[in-house]
């Protein structure tokens, strides 16, 4: 009888490394918190479709760093 293969899990993330993940992800936090409040005053800014460009982004990112997080 053939057995399924095993898995192999990856190992438990390093306490250091976490603790730089959730810096980093509160800076990409503040930042967005930031950008939210500019965003509606910039409509008619030349640079309103950088900042959404850059939104857009840091919003990648954290969605990135929570799912690395949650493994």
């Amino acid at each position: 009888m053939k057995t399924a293969p095993k898995i192999n899990k990856k190992p438990k993330m390093h306490e250091d490394i976490r603790d730089l993940y959730l810096t980093v992800r509160d800076d990409i936090e503040n930042a967005i918190s930031r950008l939210e409040g500019d965003l509606f005053i910039a409509e008619d800014d030349p640079y309103f479709e950088d900042l959404s460009y850059i939104y857009d982004r840091l919003l990648g990112l954290k969605f990135s760093i929570d799912n690395t997080l949650s493994k």
